[in-house]
Order: structure tokens, then C-alpha cells, then sequence
């Protein structure tokens, strides 16, 4: 995420007419790089999401690059 004005950006995500979600504080004017465990979501059905919702603060400017999904994997 890059953004010059946005102070504050919700990241969303929508299942059978359920919201969530995770409000973050990103740099001012340089790229910023989050991770956001499912786990923050407590109230949809992460088995089906439907939409996501991205929300900066009014008026601002945001420029979003490289989304992906990830997991660890832990080998014994």
C-alpha cells in the first residue's frame, strides 16, 4: 500500500452478508507491507468469502500492488 494523505485504511472481507473488518495505520508517503492473520476475522465464514472491501480514509489517495495469500508450512 502507498498513500501520500490516507491516515487510516480498512481491509474487509465479506461472506453471506457478514463484515469484518481490520483497520490499518499506514506510512505517509513510502510503500508499507502488512500481513493479516484470518485469524483477525472472527465473525464471517472464512470457508466462503465472497468479496473484499478495501476503505482509506475519505478524500485520500491509495495505491495498492502485489496482494497475495500465503501460508507457512512447518516440515518434520
Amino acid at each position: 500500500l502507498w498513500t501520500p494523505d490516507c491516515t487510516s485504511f480498512k481491509v474487509s472481507l465479506i461472506s453471506a452478508g457478514l463484515e469484518n473488518a481490520v483497520t490499518l495505520t499506514p506510512t505517509l508517503s513510502g510503500w508499507n507491507s502488512f500481513d493479516i492473520p484470518l485469524s483477525s476475522y472472527t465473525n464471517i465464514n472464512k470457508a466462503n468469502i465472497g468479496q473484499f472491501k478495501y476503505v482509506g480514509t475519505t478524500g485520500s489517495t491509495v495505491y495498492l500492488d502485489n496482494i497475495y495469500f500465503w501460508k507457512d508450512f512447518f516440515y518434520i
